[in-house]
């Protein structure tokens, strides 16, 4: 079972989720403490079958998508909505965006 809903289903309380789009075809799914909270740590290559991953472990959580590109983020955004996080925020160099269910509230190229 992944490891982010295993956490959540025993108890513990995530204060965010980190979602890195990497080179390569894997997932990965961490629970990290990081300067005193509790985070979910998810490396997804650019390549890989993200659409199948389970994002139930992101449910009502902020959510920070990390990756290369606008570019790169964009097909994985809709998955990573499908988890219905409480807000993604976008950060690649070439544009940081605020993301809900309703779609880009604002982008910043």
């Amino acid at each position: 079972m992944n490891p982010l809903i295993e956490a959540r289903l025993s108890g513990a309380r995530f204060d965010s989720i980190h979602v890195d789009v990497v080179e390569g075809d894997d997932i990965t799914f961490r629970v990290e403490y990081n300067a005193g909270r509790l985070v979910g740590l998810i490396r997804v290559g650019k390549d890989s079958k993200y659409q199948r991953a389970d994002w139930r472990g992101i449910h009502q959580l902020p959510t920070l998508l990390l990756a290369k590109s606008l570019r790169d983020a964009l097909p994985l955004i809709e998955s990573v909505l499908g988890g219905r996080p409480e807000i993604i925020r976008l950060a690649a160099p070439d544009c940081v965006a605020l993301i809900t269910e309703s779609g880009i509230e604002e982008i910043f190229p």
